[in-house]
């Protein structure tokens, strides 16, 4: 139920109103009733006892009866990705796992709440606690689920409503030098391999879409990228942007030398109207375990999701930084290659709002909080601009990414 007091008009002596609406009819519309009152205290004293009624006559939801009608309805909806449909059920079964599925929905207050975010561990590690990036995510599913059941007429408050994030700390990730770009791909004999290497430190595509990338996305006269989406054929599995906006990316000369050489290499001999060629980055034995996996995902009628074009990548990845003799001082991930790209594009003079649409961010403040930090390079720029204070002026070039590539930049 949905109730509001206000004034029938401005002025100071008019009546108030209540107002009242238990959802929508048969018909998909709200309905509506109102009755006025002369005094406010009867007003609200009256809007009391109908939220009171309307409690009693409400038919009480299990948190599991709930939880079922919101993955009927929400979560097959098609309106949120199967990554984020993924991430609201392990919400769910940490819920179900802490408060049981006979607990009444409305049961649950805001000291429950709190307890359950708490009492919260990691799953893969034993006692080990949850981070406080996943205890955020967390609240906020709880507060999207809960949100819901106001919505469709089980709760009067979200017991989750109150809850604050709390800012994780800022983890710092191994910026890659010049030389250690340069070794490596030499490392990586594979041209495919080194394809991807380039091309994800310098568009800062996410692996799914990069894995997904067909030789049709690749405009080689304007020298660009486009990251889109695609629909599913019998053979070939969808592809989805994430948050649903295409993307455009200009390339380096390097990326599109190799992009070149990959393409005459794959061609020489074999048409590349074949489907197992027509992707980028994957074999004709990497396409036909991709093909195997979409055809049974579609038999189970379960959803495709971009990571699974990926396999093994990370153990190659580990393999070649090992051979290419780079010892990270902070954390060094596949993941840091694409953040690594959202720095080159920063410090290369681009201003914010490009560099957000280019890494494909629904929102600036996650390219500032989780792509961008500072290292030796802002160090220097910092150090020359304070000795420029006191007449001590020193050359500063800036490297861009074909100097990244290529091993001009230096040690940086």
């Amino acid at each position: 139920m949905k109730t509001k007091l206000t004034r029938e008009a401005r002025n100071k002596g008019s009546p108030w109103a209540v107002r009242w609406s238990q959802g929508a009819d048969d018909s998909g519309k709200e309905k509506w009733f109102c009755r006025s009152f002369h005094f406010r205290a009867d007003a609200e004293k009256f809007k009391a006892n109908l939220a009171e009624k309307f409690q009693h006559e409400r038919a009480e939801i299990t948190l599991a009866e709930f939880l079922q009608e919101w993955q009927t309805t929400r979560g097959r909806s098609g309106r949120l990705r199967a990554a984020t449909v993924g991430l609201y059920r392990n919400t769910m079964d940490r819920l179900m796992e802490f408060f049981g599925g006979k607990v009444l929905l409305s049961a649950i207050e805001l000291q429950m709440a709190e307890r359950f975010i708490n009492a919260q561990r990691n799953r893969k590690v034993k006692d080990k606690p949850l981070s406080q990036q996943s205890k955020n995510q967390l609240v906020r599913n709880c507060k999207s689920l809960f949100a819901a059941a106001i919505e469709w007429g089980y709760l009067d408050k979200n017991p989750f409503r109150s809850l604050r994030e709390t800012k994780p700390e800022k983890r710092r990730w191994h910026r890659l030098t010049a030389n250690e770009i340069n070794d490596l791909l030499n490392t990586a004999r594979n041209l495919r391999t080194k394809v991807f290497y380039a091309l994800a430190l310098t568009t800062g595509a996410r692996f799914g879409e990069l894995f997904s990338l067909m030789w049709s996305d690749i405009d080689f006269e304007r020298g660009r990228i486009l990251i889109a989406n695609r629909e599913g054929t019998g053979e070939l599995p969808p592809f989805k942007v994430k948050d649903h906006e295409q993307r455009n990316i200009p390339l380096c000369e390097t990326a599109i030398t190799l992009l070149t050489e990959l393409q005459a290499q794959v061609a020489e001999g074999h048409p590349l109207r074949s489907l197992g060629l027509q992707y980028v980055l994957l074999s004709e034995r990497g396409f036909e375990r991709v093909k195997a996996k979409w055809q049974a995902l579609r038999k189970q009628g379960k959803p495709w999701q971009n990571r699974y074009m990926v396999n093994n990548v990370l153990r190659n990845f580990k393999l070649h930084c090992q051979r290419a003799g780079i010892k990270p001082i902070h954390a060094l991930t596949l993941h840091t290659l694409r953040k690594n790209a959202a720095q080159f594009m920063a410090d290369s003079g681009l201003p914010q709002n490009a560099v957000t649409e280019y890494m494909g961010h629904a929102r600036a403040q996650t390219t500032q909080q989780y792509y961008s930090q500072t290292g030796e390079l802002h160090d220097r720029k910092l150090v020359q601009a304070m000795d420029g204070l006191f007449g001590r002026e020193k050359k500063y070039v800036s490297g861009t990414y074909g100097a990244i590539l290529s091993g001009s930049e230096g040690k940086g």
